[in-house]
């Protein structure tokens, strides 16, 4: 039984779902509580960001406590242990060093924010904490939690593994498609997926609706992970002319999950923060190393950039993004290449800042 009143709930065999951020690092949070009188299990878990240059941790944890002093998302509020830990990358173990596996946590809720704070556990990651929304979606009688996000991004192209390979924000409107990729887990299965694509508007551009197949037919419980995915298409279709910051918004059944916001915008001729390209010597020729540097105007106090050198090679992936913003490089076959830089900013690195390209003619 739940009783709701005033958007306040009474603890009584109910199971909650937030979604929120690690005010650490900004990276989006899930946790999810189940409720039985006082007693309180529950999980959290953040996805980390594996990119080169970059290990910010993924977190997975398990709560157990029990809500005392009223009412939850009322006067209440939740303590205990949690167990678990963070990890530099998804396929790398939890750190021994100086990340316990063990610690105790708060949970409170003070009119606006609901907020999990880490403690008892030194050197870190006391003082560690996640705020989500004031009040969390509401589930009875217990069901399985609400699917955790392990990791979500936009992506210029996603393959026949279903991994995605271009992690980026910002997009052109010669792009050809932009994707919204997102891996779940665990997963058990019949769950409806709902992508809707806003424009900057806000109006409705296109819905993807799924279904997650039962784990069953492959004589499994669960699905460990799950990964789902939705594109639009840019160039020569309507997003095109529209451009702007545009949204997916991800539903579970019929509940929201998260909004992945991303920008279409014309290419720049000279704008922006990245203003032109030079490299020495000025006249390459095949074989030669070749000294690129890009300039910019107002770049961010801790600028971070990427290098596509138009090669196959690179195949629309540029190399580990750096604090410099010069790149050596040299072409064996003479040509026409189109070198294309990407800049952020090392304290925000989900978002593309600027992009530009430019062509290069290497000779024999």
């Amino acid at each position: 039984m739940v009783i709701i009143s005033a958007n306040v709930v009474y603890a009584a065999d109910a199971n909650f779902a937030y979604s929120g951020v690690a005010t650490y690092d900004e990276q989006p949070a899930t946790m999810n509580l189940a409720i039985t009188g006082t007693a309180v299990t529950g999980t959290l878990s953040k996805p980390g960001v594996c990119e080169s240059n970059i290990r910010l941790t993924s977190t997975t944890l398990t709560l157990n406590g029990a809500l005392a002093g009223g009412s939850w998302e009322g006067s209440g509020t939740i303590s205990g242990t949690w167990t678990g830990g963070d990890s530099v990358c998804g396929t790398q173990l939890t750190i021994a060093d100086g990340y316990p596996q063990q610690g105790t946590f708060t949970i409170s809720y003070d009119g606006s924010t609901v907020q999990l704070l880490r403690t008892g556990a030194a050197p870190l990651p006391s003082g560690w904490t996640y705020d989500f929304g004031p009040t969390g979606q509401v589930y009875t009688p217990p069901a399985a939690f609400p699917v955790p996000i392990l990791d979500y991004t936009t992506t210029s192209l996603v393959d026949d593994n279903y991994l995605n390979l271009d992690r980026k924000s910002a997009f052109s409107i010669t792009d050809n498609n932009v994707y919204t990729w997102t891996e779940l887990g665990p997963v058990y299965g019949g769950e409806q997926v709902q992508i809707i694509w806003k424009d900057p508007s806000g109006k409705e551009y296109y819905t993807s609706n799924y279904v997650i197949s039962d784990p069953s037919e492959q004589n499994l419980e669960f699905w460990e992970t799950y990964t789902l995915y939705s594109y639009i298409n840019i160039a020569g279709w309507d997003p095109a002319q529209n451009p702007g910051t545009w949204t997916s918004n991800i539903y579970i059944n019929g509940k929201f999950l998260y909004s992945q916001p991303f920008t279409i915008s014309a290419p720049s001729s000279g704008g922006g923060i990245l203003t032109g390209l030079s490299y020495l010597p000025s006249s390459p020729v095949t074989g030669q190393d070749i000294t690129f540097t890009v300039n910019t105007n107002n770049p961010p106090a801790n600028p971070s950039y990427s290098w596509d050198m138009g090669e196959a090679f690179f195949d629309g992936q540029p190399v580990a993004w750096t604090g410099e913003p010069t790149f050596t490089y040299n072409y064996y076959n003479p040509g026409r290449y189109t070198v294309t830089v990407q800049l952020r900013d090392k304290d925000n690195y989900t978002t593309i800042l600027d992009e530009k390209s430019w062509d290069v003619v290497v000779s024999e």
